[in-house]
């Protein structure tokens, strides 16, 4: 069994208290030394055998000197090609950037993905008191060539806005992943309607500039997808970009060791102090996953092989199962039945993935 991406979340620890954490109940909790990384999660690395490395929080570079030396061990692990640290880049400064490319090497991929809201504090709900030290961070980067992604959690707030944001950085050259914040309080989570916009969004800007990273099908033919695209995105090893890589393509573990589908999820499926990583994934529930065992509307979508069955979380929050199905897609139509939005959407894809327009995607990730 092969993952193509470790995720590993450094510590609990953070330099924010975003009102949408996905990590409050961990604050506090005891995480890993770093004689129990060395004992537990390298192990657990090399037994994945990962070709990308994501490490999150947290905030990874509240334990500097340490996530210095975790990189500098795993920098010589033979699988990994790439690795992508999440950061709110608050600390981030240009002697630490170079400190870890300096330790990565040339051999290894590095790519930072900085988390940002909006153009503006007024919609900024993450860090609004610190908004201007997010932009600086970004703009250092840029500055230095360094490659780099943004991860925006689209809310009440910033919806309104998300339009503009999203032009703004296609203008800017800039690649952002969003996720619809409907699991966090009061005020700022989406309801479905919203939630709806944030997938017809993600769909219009994906590769240009947006990510599509989990949540949302991309209704393109079938067939059209299986046989041109497909082939495509795996050579240029951008296939991670569509469906849900949840005990698919992408194993996740937390600062203490346990061990979950993705960052966000509650669900705990076990630890890897007690149980080998590869027993764990291969569990019931994994593998319901991976053989796209998912409620309706999911499971007889005619998109379900392209969005794996959408976000696990979503489709908690809105059955109470993560293996429910997700019930306010956008997308979501009988196998038979083309989404009236699937010929444009095709054909737009199709001419996103022609060299010319591949190639300015790929450099604008720092990829030749």
């Amino acid at each position: 069994m092969h993952f193509d991406t470790f995720t590993f979340g450094f510590t609990f620890q953070c330099n924010l208290n975003c009102p949408y954490c996905y990590e409050k109940g961990y604050r506090g909790k005891d995480e890993f030394s770093m004689a129990e990384i060395e004992q537990y999660v390298y192990p657990a690395i090399k037994a994945v055998a990962p070709n990308n490395l994501d490490i999150d929080g947290g905030e990874p570079t509240v334990r500097w000197e340490d996530l210095l030396t975790f990189l500098g061990n795993v920098s010589s692990f033979e699988t990994v090609k790439t690795v992508n640290i999440c950061s709110n880049g608050i600390k981030l400064t240009e002697d630490k950037v170079r400190a870890v490319q300096k330790i990565l090497g040339k051999d290894i991929f590095l790519v930072f993905s900085l988390s940002l809201d909006a153009l503006s504090p007024r919609e900024d709900t993450r860090a609004p008191q610190q908004h201007d030290h997010q932009l600086r961070a970004i703009q250092l980067l840029r500055d230095m060539k360094q490659p780099l992604l943004l991860q925006t959690t689209v809310n009440k707030v910033n919806l309104p806005v998300m339009k503009d944001f999203l032009q703004n950085l296609r203008e800017r050259g800039l690649l952002v992943g969003l996720t619809p914040a409907y699991f966090s309080p009061p005020g700022i989570a989406l309801s479905r309607d919203e939630i709806r916009q944030v997938d017809i969004l993600r769909a219009e800007y994906a590769l240009d500039p947006v990510l599509t990273v989990d949540q949302t099908p991309v209704p393109i033919n079938p067939k059209v997808w299986k046989r041109d695209l497909l082939p495509v995105f795996k050579a240029f090893e951008i296939d991670m970009c569509f469906g849900d890589p949840t005990c698919s393509s992408a194993v996740c573990v937390r600062a203490n060791g346990d061990v979950k589908g993705c960052a966000i999820h509650n669900f705990v499926m076990g630890n890897i102090k007690e149980k080998n990583i590869l027993e764990i994934y291969n569990q019931d529930y994994s593998q319901k996953i991976r053989n796209l065992e998912v409620g309706e509307p999911c499971g007889s979508c005619r998109y379900v092989k392209q969005c794996r069955g959408g976000c696990k979380v979503r489709a908690f929050q809105e059955t109470g199962s993560y293996l429910g199905g997700v019930q306010s897609c956008y997308y979501q139509t009988p196998k038979d039945v083309p989404h009236p939005d699937e010929e444009r959407l095709t054909q737009t894809y199709l001419k996103r993935v022609e060299m010319d327009n591949l190639g300015k995607y790929l450099a604008s990730i720092g990829k030749q």
